[in-house]
């Protein structure tokens, strides 16, 4: 990775494909840069070619010409930098970065089939919403279908030429989401040729991948292509023991129980979760009405606390198939002169399949032929878990999803200055729900087997015996008319305009004040749909949600840059003082205005020290599917880890995992406000003479973020402590059901369940255990609190040649220093540095890399600091201590050979061996509720191996 204070100049000159233009008026440092970088063209000239240069580019950051984003932090990664790293997925190209984040990201989380295998953008461990995705300065189409959030993992590898990230807040000049900063990737651009990749993976999932990138000048024009194919294998949960639901072996609790999860035959589970196996086989009675067969009372209670489990991490899989197909096109021309036209376009097409699992939860009541008498308390139902996998019942999970990206880029010279216009659309629809559901209706109204009154038994012939949940043995018609089907498909579109000029103003005796101005208008709209054939006995077709909602953003700018010192009134102590002001002004037609101010300033002070500093505001609107409650919307029943002191107000219901059962409201809210940030930063970069090769820049940053849009952070935590009690009370609250309150009938529960049912767009089953339920928990998207954060980034690189070629070293360390929270607006302040859930505190990269002749080759150590987890799990009703836990540092390496280019049928070959956590080291133990492991920090992949074969052809 490289910092630099001033962005690379690409100047264009005829004998490169371009037409002559007149030349861009740019600050002495510039003009020097451009001048040695065309050296050798100028000189080749019968005459002097400056007209013929001209600057277009603008940094990440800032929508001035020929400057980088002044005051702010900000790297840049180069392809080669790309290159040694093994990762070949964009997405991952941030998460691996100290200042980035694996934080809620779906990187080593299992898929589980809702996400479609997409990935997040997380800078600072600040949210996938509030860190600002670009290509090439355009803001694609949100990715996913009922959660949307940008998604760098649809980008082609083979397309991107380098990674810029500002972090900082850069709404000023992006408006929404700029809040922790923002990452473009920039694409390759007139590129020629024909470049071929083929490369596989090994590992606990393995993979293969083709990249194809073909280009073509012309002499006003450059054509380029891209296709990538990637597809990667499943890898079961079952490859590591620490993904399992019996976690004994690492002192965690059998959550086999806590479902439970049903072996074969299946089990039987009370009101008061007093569970009994189910004889393999058994004498039985035969009911005397219907002549149906169940075992006797007194065989299954010899088989009381003796439940027939599996475990589902034999059925299902961590990480599914995924097949990507990510295809892009680039077009330049120069109509003339003056005047240059670029589309470009992205399509990514996504399919995932994971293997699910369920364990049938069967209703049989009192009425039923299959009910033991005596069982249960006089009166009530039980509940008969049942293995589907056994029963030779597949759970298939599918997504897909294709998202396009286009834009067209107009760019004319008007003299001195130059008008741009781009016009951007985008697409994404698919689904990210396509499973197997259990049939609510059938199974909570006896699917087993009562003959009167119910359409499953009449569609079997009147057969009383069509399924008996005892029986170990699988049985015909059971996925027919106990399992359906849920899909949830969705359509989000984007589309928009964007004009601006840049351009001088004036000339100080620092140089000459530069001026953008611009406007935007942005439509977009998101649709979502969700079918069943869950909800009556017959399996009709059900629409749950069929909902659209639209909004419109329009945008004014501004930035004016400001040199004030350089060469020609350099004085002591300061040899240049630039400064940057900028503003946006955002007008939403759904929830309001909102404008924001930001002020950079550069100072360097010699030839080795640079100072900058920067300060402003952003905003994060919330998004479409977040404020549309006929997205998604629920009611469902869990459950929570509750402290002994709490166990008064919230008395326990399963006393052996010290978990009682809740009703959680989640999902979507209408009445969502914008989050709001002021932030600040200060840096030194050093550069010092006496160590030629070394660079050095630190930065201090201060963020202070409100009104954060998002479920009820850390929920699982909220009863673990009478401390967390406290904080989490307007959340939380305990509820004792009504003395009528019968299981499934929903109008015979709290008043307070009322309440959230007849929010907006929700939805509840019902079913057995409801009314044992003792609290409801509201963790659904709201405005919760705030979040200061405050830290120190260091990069540092130094550069030497010997003998053996050329070395470096780099290095890139992310400290976050004060982490605290509300967790409701005028709440109380309390930390959450380095606790489980939250960004850790420190995390960094170090970087050896060397280059000989055809040979290069990295090794790369990442680190990810330590943290305390408050969020144990209860077992066999003691609560385990919190635990520490330690640092988890892995490497990475690569070699690579590139042939000569000596002509040979060998010139532009190139063959690449990468490995991920070299030395395959396992992740910390991190024992919290159903996991023994901290998807959020660590993953549980271990050693991957990359061999990456690739041929350029000219």
């Amino acid at each position: 990775m490289s910092q630099s204070k001033t962005e690379s100049l690409n100047p264009s000159v005829k004998s490169q494909g371009q037409q002559k233009r007149k030349v861009v008026r740019l600050h002495p440092l510039a003009y020097a840069v451009i001048l040695a970088s065309c050296a050798p063209s100028l000189y080749a000239q019968s005459q002097p070619e400056i007209e013929e240069i001209i600057v277009r580019s603008t940094a990440t950051g800032t929508g001035i010409r020929g400057i980088a984003p002044v005051g702010s932090p900000s790297i840049s990664i180069s392809r080669e930098e790309l290159l040694e790293s093994p990762v070949r997925n964009a997405a991952e190209i941030i998460t691996e970065m100290p200042q980035g984040s694996q934080l809620n990201s779906g990187i080593a989380n299992a898929s589980g089939g809702n996400g479609g295998g997409a990935r997040g953008l997380n800078l600072r461990g600040l949210g996938t919403n509030a860190s600002l995705l670009l290509i090439n300065g355009h803001r694609p189409v949100g990715q996913g279908i009922s959660t949307v959030a940008p998604d760098p993992g649809a980008i082609p590898f083979a397309a991107i030429e380098r990674v810029e990230a500002v972090m900082d807040g850069v709404s000023s000049i992006y408006g929404s989401d700029a809040v922790a900063g923002v990452v473009n990737f920039i694409l390759r651009n007139d590129f020629e040729g024909v470049d071929v990749k083929l490369s596989g993976q090994s590992g606990l999932q393995d993979g293969r991948q083709i990249d194809i990138v073909a280009g073509r000048n012309f002499a006003n024009a450059n054509v380029m292509f891209g296709l990538t194919e990637e597809r990667m294998d499943a890898m079961n949960t079952n490859e590591r023991d620490y993904l399992m639901q019996d976690l004994r072996p690492y002192g965690g609790a059998d959550n086999r129980l806590t479902t439970p999860y049903a072996g074969t035959p299946g089990t039987i589970v009370l009101r008061n979760r007093t569970m009994f196996g189910i004889p393999s086989s058994f004498t039985g009675v035969t009911d005397p009405t219907t002549g149906l067969k169940r075992p006797t009372l007194a065989e299954v209670n010899a088989l009381r606390g003796q439940p027939n489990l599996a475990d589902s991490g034999d059925y299902t899989t961590y990480r599914g198939e995924e097949d990507n197909t990510k295809a892009f096109a680039r077009v330049r021309v120069d109509l003339n002169d003056t005047l240059q036209l670029t589309y470009t376009g992205l399509l990514g097409v996504r399919t995932t399949r994971n293997d699910g699992n369920s364990s049938l939860a069967l209703n049989i009541t009192p009425n039923s032929p299959y009910y033991i008498p005596g069982l249960a308390t006089a009166g009530q139902s039980y509940t008969i878990r049942y293995n589907v996998a056994d029963a030779g019942v597949p759970w298939p999970i599918t997504t897909s999803e294709t998202t396009i990206n286009q834009f067209v880029d107009a760019e004319q010279d008007i003299g001195e200055w130059l008008l741009r216009g781009s016009f951007f659309a985008g697409s994404t629809d698919g689904d990210d729900i396509n499973r197997p559901e259990a049939n609510n209706a059938a199974l909570t109204t006896d699917p087993a087997g009562t003959p009167a009154g119910y359409k499953n038994y009449a569609e079997f012939g009147n057969n009383p015996e069509w399924f008996n949940p005892y029986l170990a043995t699988p049985q015909a018609g059971l996925a027919d008319h106990l399992i359906g089907t849920t899909i949830r498909m969705g359509e989000q579109k984007q589309r928009g305009t964007r004009v601006g000029l840049e351009g001088p103003i004036w000339d100080l005796p620092g140089g000459t004040a530069r001026l953008n101005v611009g406007a935007e208008y942005v439509w977009s709209t998101h649709w979502n749909k969700l079918n069943q054939d869950v909800r009556f006995y017959d399996k009709t077709n059900y629409v749950l949600r069929d909902t659209r909602i639209n909004r419109e953003v329009k945008s004014v700018y501004g930035e004016v840059y400001i040199p004030v010192v350089d060469t020609a009134n350099a004085m002591p102590w300061v040899q240049k003082l630039v400064l940057n002001i900028s503003a946006r002004h955002d007008d939403y037609s759904d929830f309001g205005k909102t404008t924001n101010p930001r002020i950079g300033l550069s100072w360097d002070v010699n030839e080795t020290v640079s100072l900058r500093a920067s300060a402003g505001t952003a905003f994060r609107a919330p998004s479409l599917d977040q404020i549309n409650p006929g997205v998604n919307s629920t009611l469902t029943r869990g459950t929570i880890q509750v402290n002994s002191a709490l166990t008064g107000e919230f008395p326990l219901t399963i006393p052996s995992t010290g978990t009682t059962d809740i009703f959680v409201r989640g999902g979507r809210n209408p009445d969502l406000g914008p989050e709001e940030a002021d932030m600040w930063s200060a840096g030194i970069d050093l550069t010092p003479e006496m160590f030629d090769g070394f660079r050095s820049s630190i930065t201090y940053y201060n963020v202070k973020y409100q009104d954060r849009i998002e479920n009820v952070p850390n929920a699982s935590s909220a009863l673990n402590s009478v401390a967390n009690r406290q904080l989490y009370a307007p959340y939380i609250t305990p509820i004792s059901q009504p003395a009528g309150c019968t299981d499934g009938v929903l109008k015979t529960y709290h008043p307070l369940f009322q309440k959230f049912l007849n929010m907006e767009g929700t939805r509840f089953a019902g079913g057995p255990g409801d009314c044992d339920v003792v609290a409801i928990y509201d963790q659904g998207l709201q405005n919760v609190g705030s979040v200061n954060q405050s830290g120190v980034d260091v990069q540092a690189s130094y550069n030497w040649m010997n003998d053996l070629g050329l070395w470096r070293v780099s290095g890139n360390v992310a400290k976050i220093l004060e982490l605290d929270r509300t967790l409701i607006e005028g709440g109380a302040w309390f930390e959450v540095l380095d606790i489980i859930g939250w960004q850790t505190s420190l995390r960094s990269n170090v970087r050896l890399s060397w280059s000989g002749e055809n040979w290069n080759a990295a090794l790369t150590s990442k680190l990810e600091g330590g943290f305390t987890n408050n969020a144990t799990p209860t077992v066999g009703g003691v609560k385990i201590p919190t635990q520490e836990v330690g640092s988890w540092a892995t490497l990475d390496a690569t070699v690579a050979y590139t042939a000569p280019e000596n002509g040979s049928w060998m010139s532009g070959f190139n063959a690449t061996l990468g490995v991920q956590n070299l030395t395959d080291k396992q992740p910390p133990i991190v024992l919290n509720g159903s996991l023994a492991i901290d998807p959020n920090v660590h993953n549980p992949f271990g050693r991957i191996w990359r061999l990456e074969l690739s041929k350029r052809f000219q």
